[in-house]
């Protein structure tokens, strides 16, 4: 009898090793077929391989990585990193099988193996999520693992602790960024003892540009389409804070993480009052020359968000002064050739049409009318170009006529082009 089990255990431990291996083989092989780079966007020298390729040493797993199953994990909380490496044959040999003496029959050992597999492979895995007869998917999740993520209480917690490196704020951060598009971490988020110290991580120079930026990050996301926690926070106090910051600005992402924080801000009449007490929309116009094209078609969209929730008797009068100034904006913008973009140009271009459509009394100036002309011969001749854009070409030439010239000469200009 005593032989028998210990042939039994012979073929388990045989059996699981095989699968473990299989298991290991299998996926960190396949993500190795597409190795893309990833860059900053706040530095694009800093470089690294979309596909993390792990080691017999711990390495640092980079944002945005994708980490093969099959590995160990683990999370140095004093400098906020992910580090990940592969299993040692060790692990596999005492986290696949631990079997007792006994009778039972193959398929019964390696269901109590599997049982127990989680407990020592993965500790913050839980094995009551796998379904009972789905044996071989438990011992792969098993295996398999997961990657370590601070839980978002604890996040906020390491955030408000003010004696924590930038790397804790970065890991803690970046947490944060995962939890806060859901609506009831979002009104966790904004409880005025972590909100407030979002906003200084996010407002305050002395903080590192990626720490600034991923702030910036959680509290729009949290707030966005999430009136409840909207509700918590203190506009009065949080928006001219972002509103100064966003003047002096002139990296582009925090550009654009900042004016994400004021569209989610601005997102009820009265906090589209609050905004104008505090001559948001000026702020925006006198800026628009200093933002980068991205950030650009931010600030036009929250002045349209604006004028959607302007009271109705003071629509009218309200929306047609608003407008001039934009339109007046986007025609400087333009023909200051602060756009090189297609696609960026199209935009505040179809914005400059729409208006002059609507409001024919707006003054086109002689500068935007010479931009457009150039525009128009300029694309002409650039026809046979690779990155040429016939639509965007015709609809300036449309645009420069009927909008803002001669209706009647536009046939005549669409002969020329033959």
């Amino acid at each position: 009898m005593g032989v028998l089990a210990m042939f039994n255990r012979l073929q388990i431990n045989i059996f699981l090793g095989i699968i473990l291996l299989a298991v290991s083989i299998y996926s960190l092989v396949i993500p190795h077929k597409q190795n893309s780079l990833i860059c900053s966007d706040i530095d694009p020298k800093d470089c690294y391989p979309k596909s993390f390729v792990p080691t017999d040493q711990w390495q640092v797993v980079r944002e945005g990585q994708e980490v093969p199953a099959g590995l160990d994990f683990s999370i140095d909380l004093e400098k906020g990193i992910k580090l990940a490496k592969l299993i040692e044959p060790e692990v596999h040999q005492t986290s696949s099988v631990n079997i007792k003496d006994t009778s039972e029959d193959t398929a019964a050992a390696l269901k109590e193996a599997i049982k127990e597999a989680p407990k020592k492979v993965v500790s913050n895995y839980d094995s009551e999520d796998v379904e009972e007869d789905s044996d071989i998917t438990a011992l792969k999740m098993a295996v398999q693992g997961a990657e370590t993520q601070i839980d978002v209480k604890d996040a906020l917690v390491y955030i408000t602790s003010t004696d924590q490196s930038d790397e804790v704020l970065k890991s803690s951060l970046d947490s944060l960024t995962d939890h806060s598009h859901n609506l009831k971490d979002g009104v966790l988020i904004s409880q005025p003892q972590y909100f407030d110290r979002l906003v200084e991580l996010a407002t305050d120079k002395k903080h590192s540009i990626m720490v600034q930026e991923m702030s910036s990050r959680v509290i729009a996301q949290s707030l966005r389409h999430n009136p409840k926690a909207l509700e918590n926070v203190q506009i009065t106090q949080v928006l001219p804070k972002f509103l100064a910051v966003l003047q002096d600005e002139d990296n582009s992402v925090l550009q654009k993480r900042i004016l994400g924080v004021i569209s989610s801000l601005v997102q009820s009449e009265v906090n589209v009052a609050i905004f104008k007490n505090f001559k948001g929309e000026s702020i925006l116009l006198d800026n628009f020359s200093k933002f980068k094209e991205d950030s650009k078609i931010r600030a036009l969209e929250i002045l349209e968000d604006v004028k959607k929730y302007n009271g109705l008797q003071k629509r009218s009068n309200e929306d047609d002064l608003l407008n001039s100034k934009i339109f007046k904006t986007i025609q400087d913008s333009l023909s200051n050739n602060e756009i090189s973009d297609d696609h960026n140009l199209e935009k505040l271009f179809d914005k400059a049409v729409e208006l002059k459509s609507e409001n024919k009394h707006y003054k086109t100036d002689s500068q935007f009318l010479q931009w457009l002309s150039k525009q128009v011969e300029d694309r002409k001749l650039n026809k046979r170009d690779s990155d040429y854009n016939d639509e965007l070409h015709k609809k300036l030439l449309e645009a420069r006529h009927v909008v803002f010239g001669n209706p009647n000469a536009l046939r005549k200009a669409f002969v020329d082009e033959l």
